[in-house]
């Protein structure tokens, strides 16, 4: 084997490695915007509930075990939602209304996972959505 044939081999393995770390990167942010976007399903979802049945229904954030639980006017949740990235969120509840599906609580969601964050400002006075 010559010198060539060796650096060109090695060449190749370093490409290959380079592609193989950048997808892994992509994999974070994929998983932090899938996890947005389930957020957000979720609270259209509990909007719709409380439109549905004249209810009102709570959405609890735990934080610290980075959960997530929709109640309606029971103690018993409805829903309940484990993320795997770090939550933070201004206050710790979020109420949706009936009958317009209005909310109040938070205004402010933000999602973080390795240094990557994704917020979810709520607009409280129509409960519409916005990801940044």
């Amino acid at each position: 084997m010559t010198i060539i044939e060796l650096l060109v081999v090695i060449t190749i393995i370093m490409i290959s490695g380079a592609s193989v770390i950048a997808s892994f990167s992509q994999v974070d942010r994929r998983a932090l915007d899938t996890e947005a976007r389930k957020l957000i399903s979720d609270v259209y979802l509990v909007k719709k509930m409380a439109i549905n049945t004249h209810e009102q229904y709570y959405i609890l954030f735990d934080q610290a075990n980075r959960t997530y639980r929709v109640f309606n006017n029971t103690d018993y949740p409805v829903k309940r939602v484990k993320l795997r990235s770090a939550i933070t969120v201004a206050n710790t509840n979020l109420t949706v209304y009936s009958p317009r599906g209005n909310t109040s609580g938070t205004d402010l969601i933000t999602l973080q996972l390795s240094g990557r964050q994704r917020k979810i400002s709520i607009h409280n006075s129509s409960g519409y959505l916005d990801l940044n």
